[in-house]
């Protein structure tokens, strides 16, 4: 069966679990596809407990998800062996949003929630009670007048942010990818959109980053931008030194250009009056 948007009919499908092991009734949780062609976002595995997220896979990066259910039919038995099961009870990470917006789940570690390089608790009194609903927030606040001075900080072997709130071209690179991302103030963080050999395309992520993890394989490089006050491991500049010899061309050539534009219209000018 085939899920998500049917882009051909219109028609979005979806599962919806049985309100109990007896009782075929509709009931709160459903399996779905969340994808917004409109909006260039990556597909991404959902289940939903009611209206909240219950659960995330992670994005579609092409390869497969980061995480998902798996099933092998055994058939000895004429039975489905469960391989994994989501979300696992032992696993709190896989819990959505569990640490809240901009920080990162480590399972391993004691609190399992951090905030990301550069932002700290909202709410200190309820974080120290492993309370992390109220996420996380930004050491210092931007803005908009000095962005072009902002830098990135590279993370690695995550499970990147929902991307509901994003923007993927599959035509840029990641040096492209981070000069869209420092034009706007309201982008936080890039990545591949593919990651298959080297890595390609572009994904921009805008607002909170929500739902962030860390994965023991297959976890994906996050770049997250900072305030470039920010001390820390693995910055990355916001602008490089092509981006600033490309800026300088331009300037040149358009001041280049609007000088010969004046004096060919004083030349012509001159001419005219002449005769």
């Amino acid at each position: 069966m085939k899920m998500g948007w049917d882009f051909r009919t219109g028609i979005r499908r979806s599962l919806t679990a049985w309100k109990s092991w007896d009782d075929p009734c509709p009931g709160d949780f459903i399996f779905g596809i969340e994808f917004a062609p409109q909006l260039n976002t990556l597909p991404e595995a959902h289940i939903w407990n009611g209206t909240s997220k219950f659960y995330r896979t992670g994005s579609w990066f092409g390869l497969s998800f980061s995480s998902r259910e798996h099933l092998t039919w055994i058939e000895a038995d004429q039975s489905w062996g469960l391989e994994l099961s989501v979300p696992r009870e032992a696993d709190k990470c896989d819990t959505y949003g569990i640490c809240g917006s901009n920080a990162n789940c480590m399972i391993n570690d004691n609190p399992i929630c951090q905030c990301l390089i550069g932002f700290k608790p909202k709410s200190l009194d309820t974080w120290n009670r492993m309370d992390w609903s109220y996420g996380c927030v930004r050491n210092t606040t931007q803005s908009c007048e000095h962005k072009d001075k902002d830098v990135f900080v590279k993370l690695s072997g995550l499970k990147l942010p929902d991307t509901s709130r994003s923007w993927m071209a599959e035509n840029l690179n990641l040096e492209e990818c981070r000069t869209i991302c420092l034009s706007n103030c309201s982008c936080m963080a890039y990545s591949n959109s593919d990651t298959r050999g080297n890595g390609s395309g572009c994904v921009i992520w805008y607002g909170d980053l929500m739902d962030i993890r860390t994965l023991s394989n297959n976890g994906q490089d996050l770049f997250i931008r900072v305030s470039n006050s920010e001390p820390g491991p693995g910055l990355i500049i916001g602008r490089s030194k092509r981006d600033d010899s490309r800026v300088r061309a331009l300037i040149v050539g358009a001041v280049i250009g609007g000088v010969s534009v004046i004096l060919l219209l004083g030349y012509c000018i001159c001419k005219r009056g002449s005769k």
